[in-house]
Order: structure tokens, then sequence, then C-alpha cells
């Protein structure tokens, strides 16, 4: 597994699901639709989920911010602010998708 990023905000959008905003900590660091990934919590709690959305926003104010649409088994209370996020490889990613 990579570590990839750190979770900055944790949010729901009705409809969509919970999105997490995050900054990358790698250099090398990437993640896509369909990508596993697994959250570390600073309280110790571990979450994984499946990537379903890639989002990307700016405002006229705001700097740039980028984020996870969350599979909808993931509940805002399932990931925090500060959680370490990390990729699981694309081969692993396949196959949980494989047997799903």
């Amino acid at each position: 597994m990579e570590l990839i990023a750190k979770v900055t905000d944790v949010f729901t959008i009705t409809g969509r699901g919970v999105i997490t905003i995050f900054e990358f900590t790698s250099p090398t660091g990437k993640v896509k639709v369909g990508d596993r990934v697994r959250f570390d919590n600073p309280d110790g709690r571990v979450v994984e989920a499946t990537v379903r959305g890639v989002e990307y926003a700016c405002g006229p104010k705001v700097h740039c911010s980028t984020g996870l649409l969350l599979n909808p088994e993931i509940v805002k209370n399932d990931v925090e602010k500060g959680a370490q996020i990390w990729r699981f490889p694309s081969e692993i990613s396949a196959k949980t998708e494989a047997n799903s």
C-alpha cells in the first residue's frame, strides 16, 4: 500500500454521499475512480472504501480543493480530519471489484 494523502475535511452531499477533502502527502501519489483506499483515523479506527468519484473545486475567494466521493456504505463519522489515506495496489482493487 502507498500513503498518498491526509484528510483535511469531510462532509456529506445529499443524494451523492461522503466527500473527503485531502492534500497529497506523496509527490507520486495518485488516485482514480475504482481504487480501494484505507483511512487510518487519528483515533485508531481503520475504514476501507472504494473511490466512486474524484472531485475538484475552485472558488473565486478560496483555494482549490480535491475530494474523494466514497462508496454509499461510508458515513461522515467513519472518516476524521487528519486521517491518512492509503491506496491499495491496483491489482488488489481489481480483485476486490471482481469478487463483489
